[in-house]
Formats: C-alpha cells, structure tokens, sequence
C-alpha cells in the first residue's frame, strides 16, 4: 500500500463532498443556496492546501533516507566489532510511515518520520530477513524546494542539541 499524506484523505472527501452536492440538483434546490463567496473560499483552501503537501517527503526520498542511514550504522557496526565485509549488500521493503511530524531543523522546515520496514540482509552464503523494524528519521528540505537533507540530532559539548545533516542525491519526485 503506498503511503499517502493525510491532506490526500482531506482533499478526497472535499472533492466527493463538492461532487455529491453538485450531482444532485434537486437536493441543491432544498439546501440553503451556496454563495459564490463559500465557493471561492473553497476553491483557495483547496489550492493553498495542495501546494503545502507537495513540500513533504516522498515514498522514494523517504526510502533513500533510510538506506543512506541504515548504511552508515551497518557500516559502524562492522569497524567496532572488525567484522569482514562478508555481507553483499541489502534491501529494504515494505517501508510504512505511521508518523510525519513538522519541525523546524537549522532554520528549514523539516519532518521527523517513523514507521516500519522489512530489513533483508545478503551474504554469499544466506540471507536474513527481519520484518517490522521500526525507524524514527529526521529529513531537512532545502530552501530552493529541490532537495532534502538526512538530519542526525547530537548532542553536543555543552548539552545543547545540534544537527549533522547530509545531502541526499538529487531524485525527480
């Protein structure tokens, strides 16, 4: 199932309300008459809304994030406990967002995402396979609207929280 923002619900039960009020004239001549005002405002709040949504992650930003940080811990893993690189690669499916929370990061909007995803791990002998891991990631857009940014919250000396932030390649959303 592919994850769809909550506005999409919103917009979908606009649209049915707007076409069920339309289809049925003879309702419309009982109902109290709409004003070209009431219409307009609608009209806005539909437009307004749908450019909000189009600033939040996709499924394939979203997934990348994960691989990207998936990786980095997979690869500090290895250097701490000096394992050899026995494992080809890995692969992840099944990747469900159950949570999209606004945040500001470094002054640029950005998303603190959770969710789950099955996790398979691949070596030349077997392969292992961990269904509904869960995930929490933090992802920056940048301000041209272009790309996003995998944010890492630190700590820093003083106590204070601080962002690591990396660049994720460029993708056509």
């Amino acid at each position: 199932m592919k994850w769809r923002h909550p506005m999409h619900y919103l917009f979908t039960y606009l649209i049915i309300k707007i076409r069920l009020a339309l289809s049925n004239l003879e309702r419309l001549s009982k109902l109290r008459p709409i004003s070209l005002l009431q219409v307009s405002l609608a009209a806005i709040l539909l437009t307004g809304l749908t450019g909000c949504t189009a600033l939040t992650p996709s499924h394939r930003v979203v997934e990348q994030a994960l691989s990207i940080q998936i990786g980095q811990v997979q690869a500090e893993l290895g250097q701490q406990l000096k394992l050899s690189d026995q494992w080809s690669g890995f692969t992840i499916s099944h990747l469900v967002v159950t949570e999209q929370s606004p945040l500001t990061i470094e002054g640029l909007p950005g998303y603190r995402l959770r969710g789950t995803y099955d996790y398979t791990l691949k070596s030349p002998k077997r392969e292992i396979t961990r269904q509904q891991n869960p995930f929490e990631l933090y992802l920056q857009r940048q301000k041209e609207n272009k790309t996003w940014r995998l944010a890492r919250p630190v700590v820093s000396e003083t106590n204070e929280l601080a962002w690591v932030t990396q660049r994720l390649p460029f993708l056509d959303e």
